[in-house]
């Protein structure tokens, strides 16, 4: 295919989206009206390896928690609640509340037979038991690991163990890994993953995945993969029953910001 660049950049995809449109004006739409479209991917390259730019990177344990600091950020990780409870970057907060497994999400209009399921199981309350911390500390690598491993108990036995591991360097930029093993198998669970909360400054979305509206896994091919900025509050869609919302479908990474462009950027790991 002609326009490809003779040399790919590093850990860029490349895709070609065919269009086809209305070539001349009908009675009931204009020429160059979109009938159909379609994106395809074309070539990849491997992404290129991290590479840590911090300088110093020191902790402390402390009887309550962790607190890792670097040259422009710091995070602390509880002791308590078995996990990293804040952070913060350049003297601002960024993370608040502590990134928690969460199993659980406000039943929607196609939920009705299943809400009182998960209330029952508890998913909607479930309480950590917190493991010990196991701390490494490499000073070549310039980095901090930790490793823990927590139990977050429901209702009648419906448990969950997460095995976590956060590795801090010390240019700010933290690898979490984790396996989730739930007590019980075969029930259907609303959502499996982790929480956390950030203040309401950082409005501003950026992702790399299918856009620009929602999108979900049934129902996402008429949604292409580029990168697109929206309002967080722009998500909330007031559907006229309860329904998902704001969801996007193979997001390579996003990120929130605050007016100044400072935040905090998720990226998937490849899988």
């Amino acid at each position: 295919i002609s326009g490809l660049p003779s040399t790919l950049v590093p850990g860029a995809e490349y895709f070609v989206r065919f269009s086809a449109k209305q070539k001349n004006a009908t009675l009931w739409q204009n020429a160059g009206y979109e009938e159909a479209s379609e994106q395809i991917k074309i070539a990849e390259t491997e992404k290129p390896l991290y590479e840590n730019t911090g300088n110093n990177i020191n902790y402390e344990d402390n009887s309550s928690s962790i607190v890792i600091t670097g040259d422009n950020f710091s995070a602390v990780f509880s002791k308590t609640n078995g996990t990293l409870s804040k952070y913060s970057l350049n003297g601002k907060d960024v993370i608040t509340e502590p990134l928690t497994f969460n199993a659980y999400r406000a039943g929607t209009d196609n939920d009705k037979e299943h809400i009182s399921e998960w209330v029952d199981m508890g998913l909607n309350n479930l309480k950590v038991t917190a493991g010990k911390w196991i701390i490494t500390n490499d000073e070549t690598a310039k980095r901090v690991d930790l490793q823990i491993k927590n139990i977050y108990k429901g209702n009648n036995g419906n448990n969950f163990t997460t095995e976590m591991k956060y590795s801090v360097n010390a240019d700010g930029v933290i690898f979490v890994s984790s396996v989730i093993t739930p007590a019980k198998t075969g029930d259907i669970l609303p959502k499996v993953g982790f929480i956390c909360e950030m203040p309401k400054e950082y409005e501003t979305m950026t992702w790399y995945g299918r856009g620009p509206w929602e999108n979900y896994p049934d129902r996402k091919e008429g949604a292409f993969v580029g990168v697109y900025k929206q309002a967080v509050s722009d998500q909330w869609i007031k559907y006229i029953r309860p329904q998902e919302m704001g969801n996007h479908e193979n997001v390579r990474w996003t990120s929130l910001t605050d007016n100044n462009g400072q935040g905090a950027m998720f990226v998937a790991a490849d899988s």
